[in-house]
């Protein structure tokens, strides 16, 4: 018995070694199909050629189209989308005016040690701009604007970024008072954490009125409705292209919402009995949504901000006091991205119990 299996593993080995040499080290097998891969150390994310190549529904949606498996030229003018062929997960964008390479080394590797393709969104003349998505960016941090355009790229949405304001430059004289109060009070923090104490009177850092301050540029644009993305967030494994879009949906159609959070941390206050579910993938919020790294705003929500100046305390407690009509999409879709260190000084040590 154990001479014919050593006999059969001999076979199989000349047969392998036939197959490399024939195929000059490019011979890749995975899950009963055959595929072409460039040889590479990583064994996934260079170019694959499939033979017969599938692409899942959901990786795309109306407005795109397939054009290359990774590896493959994309032929493309306008934007071209990367990611897992079977769709979910981050994904990456690139501008084309012509082609470009499906590969990433071009884009960036969205989903390591699995297959990618690239879709192509042709850009159109008369496409309509519904709204933009602004990503509050540092001056000094070219390397996240680069990484928030490679993540964030919406149907009918433009990318814009919004130079920060940086805490680090802030003269605190030239801080006008009619914007943003220095000074706040604890209580209402205390209401939804119990660990802090009530009437405790903070002082903003530099860096909490900085943030303040750069998302107000945004709360000041006028249009139906804005998304705010911090630089420092990524998309998490709840991600996706179709239900992102269905959540801007869901916010254009409702005229009620004020302001829909992507991410962060729900702070019930105590006492309080929770609404129920407003619509699928969507609750209402009936404490405070910890973080303002990413959240979608709609003209009614931020004309109440404006009408409320000036800011007072951090910005995540300006608009949880301010906005009532307040929601948040189930599960959280957008975390903070811990690689980065956090530009906002916050000192809560004077607010334990």
């Amino acid at each position: 018995m154990y001479y014919h299996f050593a006999i059969l593993l001999i076979e199989i080995s000349t047969l392998l070694q036939f197959l490399i040499s024939f195929t000059d080290g490019k011979i890749f097998i995975k899950k009963s199909s055959l595929y072409i891969l460039k040889h590479s150390p990583r064994h996934n994310n260079n170019n694959f050629y499939a033979l017969k190549p599938q692409v899942a529904k959901n990786a795309l949606t109306p407005y795109w189209k397939f054009c290359a498996m990774e590896g493959n030229l994309c032929n493309c003018i306008g934007k071209v989308r990367f990611q897992y062929e079977k769709g979910g997960g981050t994904v990456y964008y690139r501008d084309s005016n012509s082609s470009v390479m499906c590969k990433y080394e071009i884009f960036g590797d969205p989903y390591p040690y699995h297959r990618k393709t690239c879709s192509c969104h042709k850009k159109s003349s008369n496409e309509e701009i519904k709204g933009f998505i602004y990503s509050i960016n540092l001056d000094k941090r070219k390397d996240r604007w680069d990484e928030m355009k490679k993540t964030f790229y919406i149907e009918h949405f433009k990318l814009h970024r919004i130079s920060a304001v940086d805490g680090k430059l802030l003269n605190l004289a030239t801080v006008d008072p009619k914007i943003v109060e220095l000074k706040y009070d604890s209580t209402e923090n205390a209401k939804y954490d119990k660990r802090l104490k009530p009437h405790v009177s903070m002082t903003l850092s530099s860096g909490e009125i900085a943030c303040s301050l750069s998302h107000y540029k945004i709360w000041k644009k006028k249009e139906l409705l804005s998304i705010v993305i911090e630089d420092d967030v990524k998309l998490n494994k709840n991600f996706n292209i179709n239900i992102f879009n269905k959540y801007i949906q869901q916010v254009q159609d409702n005229p009620e919402i004020e302001i829909l959070y992507l991410g962060g941390l729900e702070m019930k206050r105590k006492g309080v009995k929770s609404r129920a579910k407003y619509t699928k993938g969507i609750d209402a919020v009936d404490g405070f949504v910890w973080g303002s790294f990413a959240y979608i705003i709609t003209q009614k929500g931020k004309t109440k901000l404006l009408n409320a100046l000036p800011i007072k305390g951090p910005t995540d407690l300006f608009l949880g006091l301010t906005l009532k009509d307040k929601f948040r999409v189930r599960p959280w879709i957008i975390d903070h991205d811990n690689r980065y260190d956090t530009n906002i000084n916050h000192d809560s040590t004077q607010l334990r119990l």
